[in-house]
């Protein structure tokens, strides 16, 4: 087999001939490297020999461009057609779930103190001190118990809600009644008002404000008052962007993958596919989960992030699983010298 090399060294002798095998090998670069390793002298002959009879040009460019680009992200047999299809969803949902929460860190108001929340709560306030009052600066909550504060980072929440100051109090059923004109004193404030969950969503000022009131036993009611930052939708719109980044990126990933490991033995094989399906897999919750915040964006006022499967409960360290199984699979589908093994080069005759 003739190397590019060696063709070079032939073409090269006229300085027309050395300028065209530079374009042709820099047009090479649109397939992947095994294929590049395999087959990249015998392509680059016959593009040679073809612009010798006049067949080449600009529109020979574009076909191989876009042939290069079929070939990386081709893949064969439908368990490698699930298993890339597999790789795109958690390469959406890890990439959405970074963007999102890059963008929210930009763009999203401040954290409200207690004082900043009970002042802009004020119209809606039960009469009284509230029996509890909760702050967290995060948009994924947290828990005040002191197992759970230790179990979360690790485990993840099983109860997510939003962060914000949350003002807890009990009244009496009567003047829980009096919530029901809580919109309109809201609206004289400035406020803008609309019912979703089962409660009052308020927003002003990028700044949300919800309100629940609930039963709590025979004359005495619940309410519930949260004020936090409003999601910022460039937060979502950086989150589709992120799925759609992520999901091609993985898919062209796991076809090379594929394909380097048609070209390495048995064992090995069996190696990366077993370590690449079991971090797929580990992964998939937490991916999922953040695909499907970003696609239901704030639209019944959960304010769920685009990284929400990172905080799920099981999911979290499911996904740091995950992510060290794919590491281990990208390294084990790779040779020694990280570049796909191709056949033995054939004598060369004079």
């Amino acid at each position: 087999m003739t190397s590019t090399d060696d063709l070079e060294e032939t073409f090269v002798s006229t300085p027309s001939g050395g300028r065209l095998v530079a374009r042709y090998r820099r047009l090479l670069l649109a397939y992947p490297r095994w294929h590049r390793d395999l087959h990249a002298a015998d392509m680059l002959t016959t593009l040679m020999d073809e612009a010798a009879d006049g067949r080449g040009g600009p529109r020979a460019g574009l076909t191989l461009i876009a042939d290069g680009i079929r070939c990386r992200f081709r893949v064969g047999g439908w368990a490698a057609l699930v298993f890339a299809m597999l790789c795109a969803v958690a390469g959406a949902g890890l990439a959405a779930g970074l963007a999102g929460r890059a963008a929210w860190e930009v763009t999203s108001k401040p954290w409200p103190t207690q004082a900043q929340a009970q002042a802009m709560a004020a119209p809606v306030l039960p009469a009284g001190a509230p029996v509890s009052v909760t702050r967290f600066d995060d948009a994924l909550g947290g828990s005040t118990d002191g197992v759970d504060r230790l179990l979360i980072p690790l485990l993840g929440d099983p109860e997510w809600h939003p962060g914000g100051v949350t003002l807890h109090y009990v009244t009496s059923s009567a003047a829980a009644r009096g919530v029901a004109a809580a919109p309109s004193l809201l609206h004289v404030a400035g406020w803008h008002t609309h019912s979703a969950r089962g409660g009052l969503v308020a927003e002003r000022d990028d700044v949300r404000l919800t309100l629940l009131a609930a039963g709590r036993d025979f004359g005495t009611s619940d309410v519930v008052v949260q004020v936090y930052p409003a999601p910022p939708t460039a937060a979502y719109t950086a989150a589709t962007v992120g799925i759609v980044v992520g999901a091609v990126g993985a898919w062209l990933v796991a076809a090379a993958a594929v394909a380097r490991q048609r070209r390495q033995s048995f064992a090995r094989r069996v190696r990366a596919r077993l370590l690449a399906t079991g971090g797929i897999l580990a992964v998939l919750p937490a991916t999922t989960i953040n695909v499907i915040a970003t696609v239901q964006a704030d639209t019944d006022a959960s304010a769920a992030p685009p990284w929400l499967g990172f905080g799920v409960i099981f999911a979290r360290p499911g996904a740091a699983v995950g992510a060290v199984l794919l590491m281990a699979a990208l390294v084990t589908s790779r040779n020694r010298h990280g570049a796909a093994v191709a056949p033995a080069p054939s004598p060369r005759t004079t």
